[in-house]
């Protein structure tokens, strides 16, 4: 038979805070810098491989 872990319960006067799973990014970088180098690079290879809402998804169809 296996053992369930005890449930951990708030004393009165005490609030659970849930834990921040979205944290701010900050994308502050120097200007020439490496990271923001990087950053551009990434975000142009994003905007690069997203589809072409002009295509409506042809090239999805016929391998394009």
């Amino acid at each position: 038979m296996t053992q369930v872990p005890p449930r951990k319960l708030l004393a009165q006067q005490q609030t659970f805070q849930f834990p921040d799973i979205f944290p701010e990014k900050d994308k502050k970088h120097e200007e020439g810098s490496v990271e923001e180098m990087q950053e551009k690079f990434m975000e142009d290879e994003r905007q690069r491989q997203k589809p072409d809402p002009r295509r409506g998804g042809v090239t999805e169809w016929f391998g394009l």
